[in-house]
């Protein structure tokens, strides 16, 4: 900070007092320094023009010292700027290595969980079809035993179409067949449906509830025309 400068008034000029001429004759010229008075004020105006000289002097070393104060402000300010610069052009490798191992374990996480569900999804796929292949063996058994059942009613039946019997027992054994037709048949269409349904997805499942819901109707129906028929 550049140091405060008292400013000195310049001092009072003192009055000069007028020579009076003692006599007309043309007196050679004494000068006024000789006396007290004037020695005065030739010092008061020497010592005022010295005060003057400072006073600029000061004035111009102040003015120079406010540009450099400027000038250091304005470079002390690129500098740090520059020097900011340089830290973030020095962080910038190291922060670009940063994000990319942030992108790279971001998208590690999200293959994991894909590869995840893709597991789930296998997984849930092959217990369906495991599902699906035990009804299908478990159809396969009911559908084998109806044949056996089917084949001893027939069986019995030619026979005693064949060497005699009443009427009635072998009209009774006749529905029997039939119903045992009817069965057999539902049995295969229940298979059929299973097998078509190990290959369906979720989105299928509503058409193969509407296709078994119509194929007990159809055995439902069949059974009211057999008994309807015993009826008679």
């Amino acid at each position: 900070m550049p140091k405060e400068i008292e400013i000195i008034p310049p001092p009072r000029m003192p009055e000069l007092k007028p020579q009076r001429a003692s006599v007309s004759a043309s007196v050679p010229g004494v000068r006024s320094y000789g006396t007290l008075d004037g020695i005065e004020a030739y010092f008061d105006k020497q010592r005022y023009m010295r005060t003057g000289k400072v006073v600029d002097k000061l004035t111009d070393l102040n003015r120079k010292e406010a540009a450099l104060y400027s000038s250091q402000s304005a470079a002390t300010t690129e500098y740090i700027r520059r020097q900011e610069e340089l830290f973030r052009l020095q962080d910038l490798p190291e922060r670009l290595g940063h994000e990319q191992t942030v992108r790279r374990i971001v998208r590690f996480d999200q293959l994991c969980e894909v590869r995840h569900t893709h597991e789930l999804n296998q997984q849930r796929r092959r217990k369906d079809y495991m599902l699906g292949e035990t009804e299908v063996v478990q159809t396969k058994a009911k559908l084998t035993h109806a044949r056996t059942v089917l084949l001893d009613a027939q069986q019995q039946y030619e026979a005693q179409a064949k060497y005699g019997g009443t009427t009635h027992e072998l009209h009774h054994k006749k529905q029997i067949v039939e119903l045992l037709q009817i069965e057999l048949e539902a049995e295969e269409r229940r298979a059929l449906l299973r097998s078509h349904n190990v290959d369906l997805g979720d989105d299928d499942r509503r058409q193969r509830e509407f296709a078994e819901e119509e194929s007990e109707q159809f055995e439902r129906e069949l059974r009211e025309d057999l008994e309807k028929m015993g009826a008679k």
